[in-house]
């Protein structure tokens, strides 16, 4: 009997100081270091990979901008100057009503022009739609001098003697146009007037934004037009608050940049390459909220972080089992 006694097993608790208890804690520490160390990873390969996902969307996105707007502007561009050499136009007549109804039909047919009309070589307004500058001088206007001697696409200014004859924009912001002007020649190739069209800036404005629209992206990312020398175009609002970034170069898809000198933005530069007569210098921005573009990782963490914790429970579990049968 007392044989027996001595050599039945004792059922012992665990405690931290005893074998069974240390070897615990080793398994435990490995299964956890363990599932750090593969988690750190995997986020870390994630973080990488969407920034590359968000930042390639986001260059894609300033490509279709810049290259529907670039094809526009040469479009707009052919048109005067096909426009320039038609029958009714090369007759010599700049009076004649012909010219009128093909200016008149031109701006009816879309909205992006504001105005249309011809102008002699003394700079004097024949005609022009709805009757508007008729009678007046534009021989000092960067449109009829440069008309004169070809064709012309203008960057984006005020015309203080249109913008006089047409309604005020809802916002109060003034009127702005960008201008078209080809040289009117008669059979003899002799220059005899010019034509110059003005162009609504919010049909240039509004081009970017539906690129930007159908590449489904429009709530979490914000398109600028810069002009040659890098100053903010488009949109008003940041015309003298904000300011070009360094690092920011069109020789890369896209770049994680400081704007504003405490937010992240993933940006991409584009350039309008219209290939009009003379070059605007234009470029396409589209910049995208570090943070927003992060989103698909944050949601991915918030589920990596449940499933670290019940497979933390699940390895103490094992760890004691293990422990247990080993000691």
């Amino acid at each position: 009997t007392q044989t027996t006694t001595l050599c039945r097993p004792q059922q012992t608790m665990m405690t931290l100081t005893s074998f069974r208890g240390r070897l615990a804690l080793w398994f435990g520490g490995m299964f956890l270091v363990t599932l750090l160390s593969v988690g750190l990873y995997v986020g870390r390969l994630a973080t990488k990979q969407i920034e590359i996902t968000a930042g390639e969307s986001v260059h894609a996105s300033a490509l279709v901008a810049a290259n529907l707007l670039a094809a526009n502007l040469r479009e707009r561009e052919l048109e005067i100057t096909l426009l320039s050499q038609t029958s009714h136009f090369v007759r010599g007549d700049l009076a004649h009503l012909e010219i009128l109804q093909a200016l008149e039909l031109r701006k009816k047919a879309r909205k992006e022009f504001a105005w249309l009309g011809v102008a002699d070589t003394q700079g004097t307004v024949i005609q022009g739609t709805s009757g508007m500058l008729q009678g007046m001088s534009v021989d000092k206007r960067p449109w009829f001098i440069a008309g004169l001697e070809g064709t012309y696409t203008g960057d984006v200014h005020e015309a203080v003697l249109l913008s006089k004859l047409l309604p005020g924009l809802p916002s109060g912001e003034p009127l702005r146009f960008i201008d078209f002007a080809a040289p009117i020649k008669n059979k003899d190739g002799q220059v005899i007037g010019v034509l110059g069209a003005h162009g609504h800036w919010s049909w240039v404005t509004e081009t970017v934004q539906a690129a930007v629209q159908n590449m489904g992206s429009e709530s979490l990312s914000e398109i600028l037009i810069l002009d040659k020398q890098g100053a903010v175009l488009y949109p008003k609002h940041l015309v003298v608050v904000v300011q070009l970034p360094n690092g920011l170069s069109m020789q890369k898809h896209y770049a994680n940049v400081q704007w504003g000198g405490d937010h992240n933005y993933l940006t991409s530069r584009v350039a309008v390459n219209a290939r009009t007569d003379n070059d605007l210098g234009w470029s396409i921005v589209v910049r995208q909220p570090l943070e927003t573009a992060l989103q698909p990782l944050y949601a991915l963490r918030n589920r990596l972080a449940v499933l670290g914790l019940l497979a933390t429970l699940v390895f103490a579990l094992v760890a004691m089992r293990l422990a247990r049968s080993v000691s």
